[in-house]
């Protein structure tokens, strides 16, 4: 097994870590974050030794990320997670090495920044997101989300009301219209600062003003800390009313998933396999015969007696 450990629930770790060794020394540090809850692991930093070239030789840089890589995705294997993602900046170096090693890209977005915003005027339109939400926002992540990123990300609707391993606690908001959640803005804590990820439904672009108001007033005065926007690329119509409240672009980022299993479909005989062991029927209000052995004479009775009530036989 590629990680014994993993197989004993009582030192089972939310963190997995794996290092390279090149001559007894250490020169590589892969660390992924486990989500049994979604059946993936996240990938949240890879570390080499700064004396490692950078050229592609055997010894390099690139070839101890790829090593540390495919380590990882036996162990996310074994213990029998799905996918891993990752997320990192669109010019990192360890892009590269991800996509050999059999990452695909399924999305891109955009950061936008600010760290001193003017006063902010609350509208008082959101709430604190509840229990009772979490299918709500599910459905209104599935109006707001292509279909393909549904498909790599494959979040499941607890996603929305836990903790993302990792990370600490979540502020979620909510606006809610009716039964319906036509808003959501979940905040998180970034290395600089808070993250925020908002979602409005297609038809409620405006609010995403209002909701970026009472989020900034709920989280209080920033300080030193840098305040983030993560914008999709398939909501690019959120970055013109995000930056009039002070927010300027601040990077790329790129999201990637590998998938650890083969997906397999069962060999089924086919339909028309099937159909030649089905005896042929027999047309509607045909007489037919039925064979009785002999020695059962009641039952050949009855038999008859239904006969001849069916086709009038007296």
């Amino acid at each position: 097994m590629a990680d014994p450990w993993s197989a004993m629930p009582v030192t089972r770790r939310a963190r997995k870590s794996f290092v390279a060794y090149l001559d007894g020394q250490v020169v590589g540090l892969i660390d992924l974050v486990s989500d049994p809850a979604n059946h993936r692991w996240v990938l949240s930093r890879v570390l080499t030794c700064r004396q490692l070239p950078s050229d592609g030789t055997t010894a390099g840089r690139d070839a101890v990320w790829r090593e540390l890589i495919l380590q990882a995705i036996r162990a996310a294997g074994a213990t029998r997670a799905k996918r891993i993602h990752a997320v990192l900046a669109e010019d990192s170096l360890v892009i590269p090495a991800l996509v050999s090693t059999g990452f695909t890209e399924y999305a891109h977005d955009t950061v936008l920044l600010a760290q001193e915003l003017p006063h902010i005027v609350p509208t008082g339109i959101v709430r604190r997101q509840e229990p009772s939400d979490v299918w709500a926002i599910h459905q209104l992540y599935h109006q707001v989300t292509p279909r393909p990123v549904q498909y790599a990300e494959a979040l499941t609707s607890n996603y929305w009301s836990r903790v993302v391993p990792g990370q600490s606690a979540a502020r979620n908001f909510v606006v809610e219209d009716g039964l319906e959640i036509v808003a959501h803005c979940r905040v998180t804590q970034g290395c600089d600062g808070p993250m925020l990820h908002l979602m409005a439904h297609p038809d409620a672009h405006g609010l995403v003003v209002p909701v970026l108001r009472d989020v900034l007033h709920d989280l209080g005065p920033l300080g030193k800390r840098t305040m983030a926007v993560i914008v999709p690329d398939y909501l690019q119509e959120y970055i013109d009313p995000i930056e009039s409240l002070g927010f300027e672009p601040g990077g790329r980022q790129s999201r990637l998933v590998k998938y650890t299993v083969v997906a397999q479909r069962m060999q089924f005989r086919g339909v028309e396999e099937l159909a030649k062991d089905v005896p042929e029927r027999v047309a509607a209000r045909t007489p037919t015969l039925t064979y009785v052995p002999s020695g059962d004479s009641d039952q050949s009775s009855r038999q008859s007696n239904r006969s001849q009530k069916q086709y009038g036989i007296s």
